[in-house]
């Protein structure tokens, strides 16, 4: 997706407008009730938010040319594709900056380290340990990456009340750590009933109700570049208790080789009012029993966090307030 941001109204005629008002259509319907993964959301919550400026324009472009004088800037969210033809069309849609991320690439040497384009003026992740990572890859990134972490609709993640649940009903995500789950589980069943939301395997209108009736949810991630999900737990105000993990691993099939991080995070933006972080399975129930205690006492208010960080939709554009 490339978005165009402006001072100036952005015109398009023809048959480039009724394509953007088709499209502006579609993706209202589209998002409802479904599983779109993090590339998709970031792009979508995006959209969402510049919809709430008033102090900027804004369009979505086909790898198309508008009819303009010039663009302020030129935002490549998620495709390579669309980066390569922003790259070569820069000067001539006249854009005096083009961004490129978050969702590009998973380490700067692919796609033929396009990232390493001079053309680019700022390159966008979603952390701060995958900015580390990118400058470690490829040194000559420094200086032009910004750490952006998308924010979350809190409308939609709106819980139906704020009141205190049944302890019993506890909600685990599991992203691809089934030999974990299954040795908690016997431990979890022994607090009360278990649910499982697998990633890739549910709808956001399954996953809401889920959160809708959780007590808590236990995190089961090897790593996380934001964690949308996680935060969209804590805009549910669901407390969370988190099985620590620090070390990043990837194997790139176009690179042939494997990468390996070992200050990476499973939950980069987690506070200690969002709930607690356990390091093993002999810990668990410890820290489980320590967690609920907490509970009691009313000391976990994830959603609160989410608002007091800028982690919502409409605030974390915040950042890029003086080049907008």
């Amino acid at each position: 997706m490339i978005v165009y941001i402006n001072q100036k109204h952005i015109k398009f005629y023809g048959v480039d407008a009724i394509k953007r008002k088709l499209w502006r259509r579609r993706r209202f319907f589209s998002t409802l009730n479904k599983n779109w993964g993090g590339p998709k959301v970031v792009a979508e919550n995006l959209l969402k938010e510049l919809e709430m400026r008033q102090n900027v324009q804004w369009d979505i472009c086909f790898q198309e040319i508008p009819k303009n004088d010039s663009i302020n800037i030129m935002w490549v969210v998620n495709n390579v594709d669309d980066l390569r033809w922003a790259i070569k069309n820069k000067e001539k849609v006249g854009a005096k900056k083009l961004w490129a991320g978050p969702n590009l690439v998973v380490v700067p040497q692919e796609s033929a380290g396009i990232l390493n384009s001079d053309e680019i003026n700022k390159i966008i992740v979603p952390c701060e340990w995958v900015k580390e990572l990118y400058e470690r890859e490829s040194p000559d990134l420094v200086g032009k990456i910004q750490v952006w972490p998308v924010g979350i609709d809190t409308d939609f993640w709106s819980p139906l009340n704020m009141e205190k649940k049944e302890d019993n009903n506890i909600l685990v995500y599991n992203k691809n750590q089934d030999d974990l789950f299954k040795k908690l589980l016997p431990i979890l069943k022994s607090h009360g009933e278990v649910r499982v939301i697998k990633y890739g395997e549910y709808t956001s209108g399954e996953y809401k109700h889920a959160l809708n009736n959780a007590a808590f949810m236990v995190w089961l991630s090897k790593s996380e570049s934001q964690g949308l999900a996680l935060l969209e737990a804590f805009s549910m105000n669901v407390p969370v208790l988190v099985k620590d993990s620090d070390q990043w691993e990837y194997y790139s099939q176009e690179l042939k080789r494997e990468f390996i991080y070992h200050t990476a995070s499973n939950c980069p933006y987690f506070s200690s009012r969002c709930g607690l972080k356990f390091e093993s399975i002999e810990e668990f129930e410890n820290k489980l029993i320590a967690f609920k205690q907490k509970m009691k006492k009313f000391e976990f208010r994830p959603r609160d966090y989410l608002f007091d960080a800028n982690l919502v939709v409409g605030k974390t554009l915040k950042i890029f307030e003086d080049h907008l």
